[in-house]
């Protein structure tokens, strides 16, 4: 069954859109991963950030728009899913910089999976 879309639904997110809403969430989720820490660090800070936004920009750095192969395997759920399990496996009861980090990039990255899943041409199945 084909899902329809009312045209209000249906949102078409470019480059820099992806930008500044992962931009807008690793400044709100850093945040509130500080909340948990005694001691705020202005770089680690920045960097979860930086990363946050590298992620959200990642699926259509490996696969650009105007290319054929444009949402393909790194626009699925399934890298999406490998990713977050190998982010757990790596990290199990370790809670490091590196854990901190790899998050931002997995929150930055599913920001942009998110918003794609919006648009009229949606996510590949698989």
């Amino acid at each position: 069954m084909e899902t329809k879309y009312h045209s209000s639904m249906v949102i078409s997110v470019n480059r820099d859109e992806h930008m500044i809403i992962g931009f807008v969430i690793g400044i709100l989720t850093g945040v509130l991963g500080s909340t948990f820490s005694e001691n705020f660090d202005f770089i680690l800070y920045s960097l979860f950030v930086g990363l946050t936004v590298l992620g959200s920009l990642f699926p259509d750095l490996i696969e650009p728009p105007n290319k054929k192969n444009h949402r393909q395997f790194f626009h699925s759920i399934t890298l999406f899913a490998f990713l977050i399990i190998l982010l757990i496996w790596v990290n199990f009861g370790n809670q490091s910089v590196l854990t901190y980090l790899s998050t931002s990039f997995i929150i930055g990255y599913l920001s942009h999976l998110l918003l794609d899943a919006t648009s009229q041409i949606g996510l590949p199945k698989y």
